[in-house]
């Protein structure tokens, strides 16, 4: 993807309304989507979440965040924590090019008192990344294999019987669940 397609998303990111959920009775949570140009390519960040038999999300492909603590002022603020706290990448709102809808936390295709906001980030190029024990690896993937046309097939994921909507990035990696929901709801945008 050129510049002109990133002025593309940033410019109807920046009129996007998100629909922000009630979150009352319910714990927050938030992640970072990060974009940067890389190699003359618009890519995405993403991490694979280390394995822990305690984390329903182990092994999982996402974007870095976490749940909300006491001292966050928001969730931006939870978003922008927890993506230094795992990757070591420096967030701030000088960087932040829109938010995407609000999701329901879901476990096993059961909703959970979970509300995840999604803000979406711009780096002028890719930061130097030191994970924590919370992440296994981190990579780059070019958007245009994200919200072009990739092929979309069912994904059995071992926490459920039901299958869902995923995409196989060309380093073989999975996208699916809350992650792929977000994905899909930037590539709504963008078109």
């Amino acid at each position: 993807m050129s510049i002109s397609d990133y002025t593309n998303i940033r410019d109807k990111l920046l009129l996007h309304s998100p629909s922000v959920l009630d979150v009352t009775e319910h714990e927050l949570a938030a992640v970072a989507m990060i974009l940067a140009f890389e190699s003359g390519q618009l890519k995405m960040f993403f991490i694979e979440r280390a394995p822990h038999k305690n984390d329903p999300w182990s092994g999982q492909i996402a974007f870095p965040g976490g749940g909300k603590e006491l001292h966050d002022q928001g969730t931006f603020d939870t978003a922008c924590r927890e993506t230094h706290e795992e990757v070591g990448i420096c967030l701030d709102r000088s960087m932040m090019i829109g938010r995407l809808d609000d999701q329901k936390g879901k476990n096993r295709q059961q909703n959970l008192s979970l509300i995840i906001s999604c803000f979406v980030f711009f780096l002028s190029e890719p930061q130097a990344v030191v994970h924590n024990n919370e992440v296994g690896k981190s990579f780059w993937i070019p958007v245009d294999q994200l919200i072009g046309q990739p092929e979309v097939f069912q994904y059995y994921s071992g926490y459920s019987e039901q299958p869902y909507p995923a995409i196989r990035f060309e380093t073989g990696e999975v996208l699916w669940g809350l992650t792929y929901r977000f994905v899909q709801g930037l590539a709504r945008i963008a078109a």
